[in-house]
């Protein structure tokens, strides 16, 4: 498929994410507030040892609006501004 074709396919679809919140006040307490949020979207309890992470990452996210995602914007997504580390496998 030409690529004009395909980034049209791809900017007619809507966005699958929403607003999960609205918080204002004092920054400390409203951050806690909002990651808060953030966790009960998230965060799935598990017991007992997990060696295995299995996630899905969004094709369409606010930082990539009318573009594709970039290798480093799927290492942001999947791990944030942190340290850590992940091995990641990407679709071309």
């Amino acid at each position: 498929m030409p690529p004009p074709a395909r980034q049209a396919i791809f900017q007619r679809a809507p966005s699958p994410y929403g607003l999960i919140g609205v918080t204002a006040g004092e920054t400390v307490a409203v951050h806690m507030k909002t990651l808060h949020k953030n966790y009960e979207q998230y965060c799935v309890p598990v017991e007992g040892q997990a060696d295995i992470l299995i996630t899905g990452l969004p094709y369409i996210y606010s930082y990539n609006v009318n573009s594709f995602l970039n290798p480093f914007l799927v290492q942001v997504m999947a791990l944030g501004y942190s340290s850590a580390s992940l091995s990641l496998v990407s679709p071309p």
